[in-house]
Formats: C-alpha cells, sequence, structure tokens
C-alpha cells in the first residue's frame, strides 16, 4: 500500500532539472486555489439555474470573492524568482552561465505544448458544442496561439479567457535576459535600489496614467512590479539576506499577511508590499516553510499550470450537469456541495491532464527522445 501511495505521489510530483524548491510550489497552491475558487463562484452566479445573481449577492461576499484573482500576481512574482535565479547565481556567484539558447528553447519545450494541446481542444469544443462560426472562432485561435489575442483585440482569448495572464508572462520571458543584467551590480545597495526604483516606478505609472487609453492595460507594463518583485526575493535569497533575522519574524509576516494580501489587492502599493512580505515571508520563515512544503499542497501547486489552463472552461461544462444536483431550498448548502465537488473534480481532472499532457514536456529531453522515436519508427 505504501508503495501505491508513493508511486502515485512520484507520479504527480513536479520534475525539474533545477534544484526543487518545494515551498515555491506551495505558493504556487496559494496562488491557484484562489483563482478557481474565483471563477467558479463567478461561474455559479452566471449558469446555476436556480438562483438569481442578485440573489446570491445577499448570500456570498462577493467584495472578498472579488479580490481572490489576486493570486494571479502572485504567479507573476513566482516566475520573476524563478527564472532569475540562475541568472543571478550567475552573475553574483560565479556559477554555470546561462545559454540564453537554452533559455528560450526551453520556454517553448516546456511551456507550448501544453498550451497548444489545450487551446486546440477548446478550440473544437467552441465549433462542435458552442456552434459558434468557424471564422470567428479561427481568428481568436490565431490570435490566441500567437499570444497575441491581448494587443490585436485589447480583451481576452475568447477560446480560454484564462489566457490573458500567459501572454503577459511571455513578454516577462522576452525581457528577462535584459532585466537581469542588474544581477551584474555588485554594489548591493544599488543593485537592489534599482530593482525596488523599478517597482515604485511601475506602480506610479499605473495609479497615474489610463493604460487603457494606451491598449497598455493587458500588457506586461501594467503587472511589471509583480515579476520586478520576483528578482527582488531571488536577490535577497541568494545573498542569505533572509538569515539576518530570527525565522519567528519571518513565520509572523507571512501569517499576517497571507489574508491582508488580498485585502488589500485594490491597492497596488499595498498589494505588491504585501506579496513581497509573504514570498520573502515563507521562504524565511520555519513553521510557514515546513507548511508550505505539505506534499498535498506541493502537487497541486507543481501542477498549477495544467490547472490554469484547463478550469475555466471545464467549470463552464460542469456547471451545465451539475446545475440539476441541486440540493432543496438551502442556497448555502448548495454553493457549498458545488463549490466542493467542482473544486475536487477540477483538481482530479487535471491531475490525469497533467501526466498524460504537461509532465511528459518537464524532461527536457524530450525533443531528443521523440525525434529519436520518431526515427526508430520511420525505419
Amino acid at each position: 500500500m505504501f508503495a501505491q501511495k508513493n508511486s502515485l505521489v512520484q507520479l504527480l510530483s513536479r520534475q525539474t532539472k533545477l534544484k526543487y524548491i518545494p515551498e515555491i510550489d506551495g505558493l504556487r497552491f496559494l496562488a491557484i486555489l484562489p483563482v478557481i475558487s474565483l471563477h467558479f463562484f463567478t461561474t455559479f452566479s452566471r449558469y446555476n439555474g436556480k438562483y438569481q445573481e442578485s440573489h446570491l449577492k445577499d448570500y456570498l461576499p462577493y467584495d472578498v470573492i472579488n479580490t481572490l484573482g489576486s493570486g494571479v500576481y502572485l504567479f507573476f512574482a513566482i516566475s520573476g524568482f524563478i527564472l532569475s535565479l540562475p541568472f543571478a547565481r550567475h552573475y553574483l556567484f560565479n556559477h554555470k552561465k546561462v545559454s540564453l539558447k537554452y533559455y528560450f528553447i526551453r520556454r517553448v519545450t516546456r511551456l507550448e505544448p501544453p498550451y497548444m494541446i489545450t487551446l486546440t481542444l477548446f478550440f473544437i469544443v467552441h465549433l462542435v458544442i458552442s456552434n459558434e462560426a468557424f471564422v470567428n472562432v479561427l481568428s481568436h485561435y490565431m490570435a490566441s496561439a500567437f499570444y497575441m489575442h491581448n494587443i490585436i483585440y485589447d480583451a481576452w482569448s475568447t477560446i480560454n479567457p484564462v489566457a490573458w495572464s500567459l501572454e503577459i508572462e511571455i513578454q516577462f520571458y522576452l525581457l528577462v535576459p535584459l532585466l537581469v543584467q542588474v544581477f551584474r551590480i555588485k554594489n548591493v545597495a544599488i543593485r537592489r535600489g534599482i530593482i525596488i526604483f523599478s517597482i515604485v516606478i511601475f506602480v506610479f505609472l499605473q495609479e497615474t496614467i489610463d493604460l487603457r487609453y494606451y491598449n497598455l492595460n493587458l500588457s506586461i507594463v501594467n503587472y511589471a512590479q509583480y515579476f520586478m518583485c520576483g528578482l527582488l526575493v531571488a536577490d535577497l535569497s541568494l545573498s542569505r539576506a533572509l538569515g539576518k533575522y530570527p525565522t519567528i519574524i519571518y513565520d509572523i509576516l507571512a501569517t499576517l499577511f497571507i489574508p491582508l494580501m488580498f485585502y488589500v489587492s485594490t491597492n497596488k502599493t499595498w498589494f505588491i508590499i504585501a506579496i513581497f512580505l509573504v514570498f520573502v515571508g515563507v521562504l524565511g520563515g520555519k513553521y510557514v516553510k515546513a507548511m508550505f512544503q505539505i506534499k498535498l499542497l506541493t502537487i497541486i501547486g507543481g501542477m498549477c499550470y495544467t490547472i490554469y489552463l484547463v478550469h475555466y472552461p471545464l467549470y463552464h461544462l460542469l456547471i451545465k450537469i451539475t446545475n440539476r444536483l441541486l440540493v432543496g431550498d438551502n442556497i448555502l448548502l448548495d454553493i457549498s456541495t458545488h463549490y466542493m465537488l467542482h473544486i475536487s473534480i477540477i483538481i482530479m481532472g487535471s491531475a490525469i491532464m497533467y501526466v498524460f499532457i504537461e509532465k511528459p514536456f518537464m524532461d527536457y529531453k524530450w525533443p531528443e527522445k521523440a525525434m529519436a522515436l520518431i526515427k526508430r519508427y520511420s525505419k
């Protein structure tokens, strides 16, 4: 029994060539759960078939629910941290130089296949189930396939709306080789000062300029501070600056600011401060770090890419079936039952898709293995 459990854990665990940091997957869990919770409530409110949205507002704390989408911005900070680490190690501590060719190839071979597979799947769903016009759906599909939907339509993708954030991520991936040049600066105060200054500048721009007027609302300009926050945390982590203070301080910071992070999400200044404090709190703490290293959390956080890609369209398919399963006239019982049911199905369904659609592409040698397999069977 234990062998079966271990094999299942291994099957669902993240595969990486780099040093594994389990609490980062724990942070990914903290980012993905609020997002899929938000989308459950919005889908249920729109399509439940029994309760009107105005009725639901009497029972649901919509002001709180609407803050849950802020988990996306934590993803941005995590990307800034993870992608800058190898470059920072090289520039600050003379570790192995990062090949830009490998960096870009790895971004494509790791992320593109799962994205295109799911995008194509939902493209077919729009055609077959939703019976939408082929030409219209195809134009949105092509724009999404090239990560240009935000730019061309200034709106979320109609094929898979959550893909808007992936387009922001792609813009960051392209800028990483330029942004990480800051780690060439040996003077700690100047280096970190530049990163902090860039965060302040982007927050200032977003609070003083209407970026929608310049069609920049769905561009990295509107979210750059979160990625730069990741760079700052990477700098502090590698320089062991977090070890200067007792771990209990970080435990307290993380415990306080995890809920506050969502509470202050409408204020860009306080929000980026909260994300930073949660990030360093989890990395520098003892008990909170241990909590974020719990295997269940790291497994779900480790497959967050698949969950993110498939959860929103799946909700819209599921609600057509589950809206018939409403329990009596108890609205809170109905909502709770459907929430647990939907979240469970999403996670279990995503786990299956993760194993077959995402995890094979985590193997950095998969293109070589695929070519070898093709050659073998083409003889």
